[in-house]
């Protein structure tokens, strides 16, 4: 416990340092220290680096503490997570500096944010090299995670080939009218023949010549 602490204390206090460097010189570029004409020293600039750390010291202590905990307490060893942390407190800041400057607004423009931005990327990244990739008390393991990230990977595209595709659109359906039963044509009914008469029975028959009657 106590060795985590002291990693987690020293890797701030190296991320606080970096940063300072870097807001320094986005303020005073090194070319401009480098030309005689503009009155800069080497070493007056490198003055300011202590304030400039304090200042970062303070307003990124609480957010520190918490992205500290979380990664102690998960593991979590990626460079990727220190540095969105520090990219995200840089713009916190950036965003105080700019609602407590009222109307004069001068710090509303590209360098100054590409600058906070570029300090806060450059300070998780030094926060994990001095500790956060040894976060959970475990060494850090380049091959371990490597291996993770491919097998990651594999999963996720595993899992996207698994997925059916989606179905077709189907066409509209055509509304079938009802069929009626076809109708057959009305037929007329034929009468039946008159029956024979009784005179008609009575009539003997004929029968040629020659045949004699039994």
């Amino acid at each position: 416990m106590m060795r985590s602490l002291v990693r987690v204390l020293f890797a701030f206090l190296a991320a606080c340092l970096a940063a300072a460097f870097v807001q320094v010189f986005f303020a005073f570029p090194p070319l401009e220290i480098a030309t005689p004409s503009a009155g800069l020293s080497l070493l007056g600039v490198l003055s300011i680096v202590p304030k400039a750390l304090v200042q970062s010291a303070l307003f990124a202590t609480p957010f520190v503490l918490v992205a500290a905990a979380v990664a102690e307490w998960q593991g979590i060893q990626d460079w990727i997570y220190y540095t969105c942390v520090g990219i995200a407190i840089a713009f916190a800041g950036f965003m105080v500096l700019h609602m407590g400057e009222g109307t004069d607004q001068t710090l509303l423009h590209d360098y100054a944010l590409r600058a906070f931005l570029t300090t806060g990327a450059v300070a998780g990244f030094v926060y994990w090299m001095a500790g956060g990739r040894n976060a959970g008390g475990r060494p850090y393991d380049e091959e371990e995670f490597a291996a993770a990230r491919e097998f990651k990977a594999a999963a996720r595209n595993l899992k996207v080939q698994q997925t059916p595709p989606p179905p077709p659109p189907s066409a509209p359906k055509a509304v079938q009218k009802p069929v009626s039963p076809p109708t057959e044509p009305i037929r007329p009914v034929a009468k039946p023949a008159n029956p024979p008469s009784t005179a008609e029975k009575a009539q003997p028959i004929n029968k040629p010549p020659g045949e004699t009657q039994v």
